[in-house]
């Protein structure tokens, strides 16, 4: 099974799987955390509970949660692959990739580095 702490001592093939170098996984990770945060696992935004990592989650830690959205992003992988390579049911993956996808790209919005979506705001952000 695919997890962060294995992967992570494994610099070329953690940049095959995510795309990112470690040191930019890493530099992600405290944004992503704090957007993460916000919500619960359902995508609603988050009231009275505050989070906590259970260690019989299917992805335990952020770091693996970040890894897990990264990966299939990358490799636009079928769901079928990704639940094998991170030992989930095909329900489970759907709804991590749902939550983890829009909570990514709230992270990327959040620290200016969502890419531009259409002419107009790539030239806006081009003059900037």
């Amino acid at each position: 099974m695919t997890n962060f702490n294995d992967l992570s001592k494994k610099p070329i093939r953690f940049l095959s799987f995510t795309g990112f170098k470690l040191e930019e996984f890493l530099a992600l990770l405290p944004h992503f955390i704090l957007k993460f945060q916000e919500f619960t696992v359902e995508g609603k935004i988050r009231q009275k509970r505050k989070y906590v990592e259970y260690k019989s989650a299917y992805l335990p830690t952020i770091e693996n949660k970040l890894l897990f959205i990264l990966t299939y992003l990358k490799g636009n992988d079928l769901q079928e692959r990704i639940v094998e390579m991170f030992g989930l049911s095909q329900p489970k993956a759907s709804l991590w990739i749902h939550l983890l996808h829009s909570v990514l790209n709230q992270t990327l919005n959040e620290i200016d580095v969502l890419p531009a979506r259409d002419a107009e705001s790539l030239e806006k952000n081009l003059k900037n």
